[in-house]
């Protein structure tokens, strides 16, 4: 089958209409029809995505570059994760220190206003000028945290709190979802 007709769609080379919508499927195995509008519209919300890769001095510091590029992401992902679109910055990771919930490369959704650490969870983090998504644990003393990668290549690290500065919780990786 030619699948050139998708690959321009989805660069935004090719706008869709009846030719096309019948080559998809036909490509995919669906019925005639199935592809047809349904007069529903979606709302597509459109946010800044930055790189992991470079030095960082702050959260701040990150939203006052020029981001990388932007995803467009549908209205409903915004409410079915609880996530405000003035909260939502999309972050490019460039490690598999998460492997295999976030892969180098991938480009994830991050909720700037979940600053807050409950035990356990993924966070973007910066430590030491450096972008870097962990599990996170709160020490006995509350002090420290310790900061888990889930790829056995990468080394366990315990901070003192002051070290270390929550950017937000990861809640959607763009092609899948964190549990929630």
């Amino acid at each position: 089958e030619d699948y050139s007709a998708i690959h321009r769609y989805l660069n935004g080379n090719l706008r869709i209409g009846n030719n096309v919508v019948k080559r998809f499927e036909k490509i995919f195995n669906l019925k005639s029809g199935e592809l047809d509008k349904s007069g529903e519209l979606r709302e597509i919300i459109q946010i800044p995505i930055y790189s992991a890769k470079g030095s960082f001095t702050s959260v701040d510091n990150i939203l006052s570059r020029l981001p990388n590029t932007h995803a467009h992401i549908e209205g409903f992902i915004f409410q079915e994760y609880g996530v405000e679109q003035k909260d939502a910055i999309g972050i490019t990771y460039d490690n598999d220190s998460m492997y295999p919930d976030i892969k180098s490369g991938w480009s994830v959704l991050v909720d700037l206003s979940e600053t807050e650490i409950q035990d356990g969870k993924i966070y973007a983090l910066l430590v030491n000028t450096k972008i870097l998504f962990r599990k996170v644990f709160v020490s006995l003393d509350s002090n420290k945290l310790t900061l888990k990668a889930n790829n056995q290549d990468f080394t366990e690290v315990v901070l003192p709190i002051k070290e270390v500065t929550v950017i937000g919780q990861p809640k959607y990786i763009l092609g899948g979802s964190f549990d929630k």
